[in-house]
């Protein structure tokens, strides 16, 4: 098993558990008051949930159909998302984001000078931390909503759409026909993965999966080839979309 797969659970003191929850409430609040986050994020956020992102996507999927469309479904998988949450981004993004200064203020303190203690018998290892947030954080999810959210506000043109729930993104592709859909999916994945390099995460390639949707249901023919630099993206069959997105 891959070590890197687990996030162990940490013990964080009891006051800065309140100091967190403070700061999240005063961030939440900031957000939502000036409409800052995009609509196509749909984890931590209140009432919404994963039926309302599987609900757009195959409302996505039946239009494409209904327009004689193929749609292409690309699932990105980010290593280490949380563990890897880069806190030089996470600071510019507030301040561009127009963070009230004693907010701001906090944050940098807060994450100023952190280490992380592991105790088993009688180890006990300290590591200074520079990036991440801890397992068990109730700020940590937001502010990846944050960073994430600088992504799903780009502008992906008429014929991709990127939708998030928490650090699982997919980007939506519809073509006219397998050649487009290839050159547009390489031009997604170029355009996600240079974002990725700039808030410093790591692409998994063996976990980044497609499905393809024919026009009117499976394709028999040839599948498209989706391929990014030097690996191919594998594509999967899918399951039966129900027609009705009430059916959910």
């Amino acid at each position: 098993m891959d070590p890197t797969s687990y996030r162990p659970i940490c013990l964080l003191p009891i006051l800065g558990k309140s100091l967190e929850r403070m700061l999240l409430l005063r961030l939440q609040y900031h957000y939502s008051k000036n409409n800052i986050l995009s609509e196509n994020q749909y984890g931590f956020r209140q009432n919404i949930s994963t039926e309302h992102a599987l609900s757009n996507l195959i409302e996505n999927i039946n239009t494409n159909r209904a327009n004689n469309l193929y749609t292409c479904i690309i699932s990105i998988d980010i290593k280490g998302a949380f563990d890897s949450l880069w806190w030089p981004s996470i600071i510019t993004r507030l301040k561009k984001d127009n963070c009230p200064e004693d907010i701001l203020s906090m944050i940098c303190s807060y994450l100023d000078t952190r280490e992380i203690e592991y105790k088993m018998a009688d180890t006990k290892i300290n590591h200074h931390l520079q990036k991440g947030c801890p397992q068990g954080s109730c700020l940590g999810p937001f502010l990846w909503t944050i960073i994430s959210n600088t992504i799903l506000k780009e502008d992906w043109g008429n014929h991709c759409q990127l939708q998030a729930f928490a650090d699982d993104f997919i980007i939506i592709i519809k073509s006219q026909n397998r050649r487009q859909l290839e050159d547009q999916a390489s031009k997604a994945l170029q355009k996600f993965k240079e974002w990725t390099a700039n808030e410093k995460l790591t692409l998994s390639h063996n976990k980044t999966q497609a499905i393809v949707f024919g026009k009117k249901g499976q394709i028999k023919k040839r599948k498209p080839t989706i391929k990014f630099q030097n690996w191919k993206v594998e594509i999967k069959k899918y399951p039966q979309i129900p027609r009705n997105n009430n059916r959910l």
